[in-house]
């Protein structure tokens, strides 16, 4: 496993250890979807515990040492940076088999991270055989998707205020579904083209919307700024095109861990998950969200120049680094992969990237015995995509398609 990054990678608000760390760990949550606020130490009544006793019936009272970094870390995971995560063994690095520093499209990480989430290697070898072969419909399916996010959405610009009021015009959803079906000579696949495009065609409708909201608030006559929540609703319209189910906003519960009696809590933006009964939360990915940085003046530019760009993954922020991370391991218990990690996604304002949460096997079961050294984590991310790029754009199309095949499996 790589090493830590640099000091000159992060901020300096949690100290590292690396001494035997001993803690005793309980995954809760709360089930008030309503709540956006961090409980306090002593006012937990809305957290239940989950899955650390069917891991292990000991869990509860093996240690009373407590790490004193830990003590020190900040309860709101919103607060943390990527130095806090050297607590829990979780590191950043990049995939063994590229060179050092390479960041893999999206696509790539995302079918690395299937490899190691399904511990079931006959239902892996399955799935990556029906991603590899695809069928007629699965083909038509994606030449619909790619064409409406490319050729039908062809805004092609870098920032939100490029973006044109004639380009938004230019857009009309509901013409382009007949010209397009028309293009195919065989009756199945017009069929196919034309169920899809249909539906394909109210979920862009929701995005462009999404993004003449934006242009409007900011535009008017008290030119408003456009809040982190706005970019959140573009990515999540811009998601749910590719039929993916996204719980965001308010409607995200509170996920803990519970260390020595110290609930450490975490709130994501956004997940995807799989539609399941009342009685069990199978998670996809996370997303966390921040709104649009600028390419100058952030703090951790400056990091990285004088680090000769020695940061993994420059594009994001030591801070975005370590909220991602307690997200991962608050979330984890209730993984649609078991205990083998998940996908997540950071949205800066239109910019966009996947990230994958790996642990090692046993990491978590040693995480509920209270020993964070024997086992570990890492937390990969692709390159960045913009959501205002037509290229962008048409990249993401085959990742999207096949999460949510993923999950049907599910």
């Amino acid at each position: 496993m790589a090493s830590v990054p640099s000091k000159s990678c992060v901020s300096t608000k949690c100290s590292p250890d690396t001494s035997s760390n001993h803690v005793d760990i309980h995954p809760k949550r709360s089930h008030d979807g309503s709540e956006t606020t961090i409980p306090s130490n002593n006012n937990t009544e809305n957290i239940k515990k989950r899955r650390c006793n069917r891991l292990n019936s000991n869990c509860e009272g093996i240690s009373t040492e407590c790490c004193t970094n830990i003590t020190n870390i900040n309860k709101n995971t919103s607060e943390w940076t990527m130095q806090c995560l050297s607590n829990f063994h979780i590191q950043t690095e990049t995939d063994a088999s590229e060179p050092s520093n390479k960041l893999l499209d999206a696509y790539q990480l995302f079918t690395n991270g299937l490899l190691h989430f399904i511990n079931d290697k006959n239902k892996c070898a399955t799935l990556v055989s029906n991603f590899g072969e695809r069928s007629e419909e699965d083909k038509q399916k994606y030449d619909c998707y790619k064409y409406a996010v490319h050729d039908l959405f062809n805004i092609d610009c870098h920032h939100i205020d490029e973006v044109t009021d004639e380009d938004l015009k230019k857009i009309k959803t509901d013409l382009w579904i007949d010209n397009f079906v028309e293009k195919i000579t065989s009756t199945k696949q017009r069929k196919v083209r034309e169920r899809t495009c249909r539906d394909l065609s109210r979920h862009l409708n929701m995005f462009k919307r999404q993004l003449i909201y934006m242009l409007r608030r900011q535009r008017g006559n008290d030119l408003k700024e456009i809040s982190e929540g706005m970019y959140q609703e573009l990515f999540v319209s811009f998601a749910r095109i590719f039929g993916l189910n996204i719980v965001s906003g308010s409607n995200v519960e509170q996920y803990s861990l519970n260390i020595n009696d110290t609930d450490i809590v975490a709130i994501p933006d956004g997940l995807i998950c799989h539609p399941t009964d009342l009685n069990e939360d199978k998670i996809c990915a996370v997303i966390k969200v921040k709104g649009y940085r600028e390419d100058e003046g952030n703090d951790y530019v400056s990091d990285m120049r004088s680090s000769n760009n020695s940061c993994y993954a420059p594009h994001i922020d030591s801070s975005l680094k370590g909220q991602l991370g307690g997200q991962f391991i608050c979330t984890l218990p209730f993984s649609v992969f078991g205990n083998n990690g998940m996908y997540g996604f950071l949205v800066q304002g239109t910019n966009v990237t996947l990230t994958s949460f790996k642990p090692e096997n046993g990491y978590y079961t040693n995480l509920c015995n209270g020993n964070l050294q024997n086992k570990g984590a890492v937390i990969l991310y692709s390159k960045e995509y913009n959501l205002l790029r037509k290229g962008d754009r048409r990249q993401m199309v085959q990742t999207f398609l096949d999460m949510g095949k993923l999950l049907e499996h599910f």
